[in-house]
């Protein structure tokens, strides 16, 4: 399913430009685009996700550490997921003085993208981001306006194949949150 629904919809929209392409007018055209990238992007963090997973199990993944800006992090991974989920409000809140944290950026990035974007899905319409100093180290919390994860589920967040039973039709295998715990967990996070 998660293959799939975005090679369906990249099929789709490509064989429509193909097909129709002199008769689309340019508002649709840009958004047949607009959806074939999209989809694209779509299906490349999941084949993505699914190599990181292989990766970590494998113990393949070694992250290169170097000291990051959380806050540019944050905001890079933002940009990455506003295109994708428009109708959120974003706030975010970082206290001044927080330090440089050692992380891999691009596994950060993806754990980052991965924990917005599922905000986004399954949450409601706000999304808060705060980083804060706590005991000496940096904590990153995303919290959304949603109807939350059910009580018996939270111990099982984090395993793979996970999905909240009401998920309906937002897209996700449930490896998104056990990625991330495994990326963060490889950074020494």
């Amino acid at each position: 399913h998660d293959l799939r629904t975005p090679l369906t919809a990249i099929l789709g929209a490509a064989t429509s430009l193909r097909q129709d392409g002199d008769r689309i007018a340019g508002d649709d055209r840009r958004a047949l685009l607009d959806a074939i990238e999209d989809e694209a992007r779509r299906l490349d963090r999941f084949v993505s996700n699914l190599l990181d997973m292989t990766r970590l199990e494998g113990g393949a993944l070694k992250p290169k550490s170097e000291w990051i800006d959380l806050q540019d992090a944050v905001e890079a991974a933002l940009a990455a997921v506003r295109r994708r989920q428009d109708r959120i409000s974003w706030t975010r809140s970082f206290a001044p003085d927080l330090p440089p944290v050692a992380a891999d950026p691009v596994l950060l990035e993806t754990v980052l993208v991965n924990v917005l974007d599922n905000a986004a899905k399954h949450g409601g319409r706000a999304v808060t981001i705060t980083a804060q100093l706590r005991d000496g180290r940096v904590g990153l919390a995303v919290e959304d306006d949603g109807p939350g994860i059910p009580a018996a589920l939270l111990p099982h967040v984090f395993d793979r194949f996970t999905r909240a039973v009401d998920a309906g039709a937002a897209p996700g295998a449930g490896l998104g949150l056990s990625i991330c715990k495994g990326l963060i967990e490889a950074m020494g996070g």
